[in-house]
């Protein structure tokens, strides 16, 4: 993957691949229990129960909190400058106010969710994506 990093402008995980690989290398001997989890498959973080839903942490908090940061009430939408104080608030609160948003979906009886299929499997997915591979077949 080194050279589709470098190639793609991922400079910061061009120039920590190779200490992430060696600790890699290591983790048996350094903590057995964690390379145990890791053998059994628990390696991706689970948001749902769905079989595609593994994301790795860097999906996961780009996905959750960078988004939640950047809507409106967020973190830096619509605000001046914040203070450190400010942000370990805003940060800290993010637990209760999930909890806040599952219970309110509760009382209004709505769930915000998604399909248990996978979106590259749908329908209309599938007929895009053979339309595009006739697209670049050499007649015979």
């Amino acid at each position: 993957m080194l050279p589709y990093l470098a190639a793609s402008g991922h400079t910061h995980y061009t120039k920590s691949v190779q200490i992430h690989l060696q600790d890699l290398h290591s983790v048996q001997q350094t903590n057995p229990s964690v390379y145990a989890l890791f053998n059994a498959g628990l390696f991706v973080i689970r948001r749902t129960e769905r079989f595609w839903a593994g994301l790795s942490k860097d999906l996961v908090i780009e996905q959750t909190l960078m988004r939640t940061m950047k809507t409106t009430g967020g973190l830096v939408h619509g605000r001046g400058v914040m203070e450190e104080k400010q942000r370990n608030t805003w940060l800290l609160s993010l637990p209760v106010t999930a909890t806040f948003n599952e219970s309110m979906q509760e009382v209004a009886n709505r769930n915000f969710e998604t399909s248990e299929q996978h979106k590259e499997l749908s329908v209309a997915r599938v007929e895009r994506d053979n339309k595009d591979a006739r697209t670049f077949q050499i007649p015979v």
